[in-house]
């Protein structure tokens, strides 16, 4: 009886068909996503004519027509949790050096729209801007990038000065999205403003601050994060107000500065000060972010500690 051996295949070989197989998965992804946006934007505007209609018919207190209200709600939450989730699919994960942090992400409006021109700012947690890194601005597409790059150790050549500050912008004539500011910080200046490192790891929680400079200018955060040299940290800021809303409850408010954060996919509870790698916060999807003023507030709604950030004791996965 014959026996068939098999092919024998190289590890880098293997290596390859799995890289092509999940940028290929990937591209099909977002393209999937596009597609069901534009559904959902056409089913958008079939609703809205559909109201206008049974509004001259029947007035606008009819229930024909609070239900199509009700209809046409939910399915624009539903477009711009799309519209977020397509823009997040599209770039490809970025790997960094051991000497650099870099946050990135992207400002939108409550109804998924990036916004342009927005001033984003690191800020301690004592709600004082980090001197040591410049503000940046958004682009066309929202996208805003902070990269903190560690000094030289002592017997290194840098190709900057100590203590430089570099920002490059890249910019495209077809679109804005190209555009990409970049910071390089010597880290005896990160000392001197109070942005500690030690091992890799800054010592002090920060958050993000981003500012719209118009007239009538808003302002959203990001929840508390510590950075680690070598990692990305990705945060979503969404103005959830707009030039015809009141602001937010400062109940509402105390919940979004607030340390802990749910996965409400998996109902686990993180602890933004004491972020891991493996606690993949920056996987979460935006749509399924929960903020929590208290720990007593996530357990009233079932959600269990995460192993990682808490520690295995407290968690029962």
């Amino acid at each position: 009886m014959a026996i068939n051996k098999g092919k024998k295949v190289s590890i880098a070989e293997a290596n390859r068909v799995v890289e092509d197989g999940l940028a290929g998965r990937d591209q099909s992804r977002v393209k999937g996503l596009a597609g069901l946006m534009q559904i959902r934007k056409s089913k958008a505007k079939l609703q809205s004519r559909e109201q206008n209609r049974l509004k001259q018919r029947y007035g606008s207190k009819d229930e024909r027509v609070v239900q199509l209200q009700r209809k046409f709600e939910a399915n624009e939450t539903y477009l711009s949790g799309l519209k977020m989730e397509t823009y997040r699919a599209q770039p490809d994960k970025e790997v960094i050096g051991d000497d650099r942090w870099v946050a990135k992400g992207r400002v939108y409006d409550r109804r998924g729209c990036p916004i342009e021109g927005v001033k984003v700012t690191v800020m301690s947690h004592s709600d004082k801007p980090v001197e040591a890194i410049k503000p940046v601005m958004t682009d066309a597409q929202g996208r805003f990038r902070i990269e903190y790059k560690e000094a030289a150790k002592e017997g290194e050549v840098t190709t900057p000065e100590a203590g430089s500050v570099e920002n490059e912008t890249a910019a495209s004539s077809n679109t804005a999205s190209s555009s990409r500011i970049s910071t390089n910080l010597d880290s005896q200046a990160a000392l001197s403003s109070g942005l500690r490192i030690n091992q890799g790891r800054y010592q002090q929680s920060i958050y993000l601050l981003a500012v719209d400079g118009s007239d009538d200018s808003l302002c959203a955060q990001t929840t508390l994060m510590v950075p680690k040299l070598g990692s990305i940290n990705y945060r979503d800021i969404i103005f959830d107000t707009d030039r015809c809303s009141h602001l937010v409850s400062d109940l509402e408010k105390d919940r979004r500065a607030s340390r802990f954060l749910g996965n409400a996919s998996t109902t686990e509870l993180h602890d933004l000060e004491n972020e891991k790698a493996s606690c993949q916060i920056n996987e979460i999807r935006i749509d399924r972010c929960v903020r929590f003023k208290s720990i007593k507030e996530a357990q009233a709604l079932g959600y269990d500690f995460c192993a990682y950030c808490f520690s295995k004791q407290r968690s029962k996965r």
